[in-house]
């Protein structure tokens, strides 16, 4: 899990949405398949908890995609997937996550989900992870 303040809430802030509308069928109404979209997300898989990822992501996608447009996720998503789908380590990938959180947070790149004041790239990988089938 990326050290920052962001992603420990993550997995609190999954707990609440999970608890307040559930999450445990979680509709996919938009699920991306192609290959190099489910290696950026099993790499998205882990920097955070699958489960966590899954109900912020549901409550992205349920705020930027309504109709379940997958031509629209994919364009959406695409900049995430450029930012995971490297060689480089786990390590040298979770610290250039955190400093890209750091840069969202320093420079307002932030969304309000559910009343929790979130990076666009926690945001981002959590939206990825729910796109793309376990």
């Amino acid at each position: 899990m990326i050290a920052r303040r962001g992603f420990v809430q993550v997995s609190a802030l999954a707990a609440i949405v999970i608890a307040l509308g559930g999450c445990e069928d979680v509709v996919r109404p938009i699920v991306l398949r192609d290959e190099r979209t489910r290696r950026a997300a099993r790499r998205a898989e882990m920097l955070v908890d699958r489960a966590s990822a899954d109900a912020l992501g549901s409550v992205r996608r349920e705020a930027l995609m309504p109709e379940g447009d997958e031509e629209l996720a994919a364009e959406i998503v695409e900049p995430t997937i450029v930012l995971l789908d490297t060689d480089e380590s786990i390590d040298a990938l979770r610290a250039r996550i955190a400093q890209r959180v750091e840069d969202d947070l320093l420079e307002d790149r932030i969304d309000d989900l559910e009343g929790w004041t979130m990076s666009t790239t926690e945001l981002a990988i959590c939206l990825l992870v729910h796109l793309v089938e376990p």
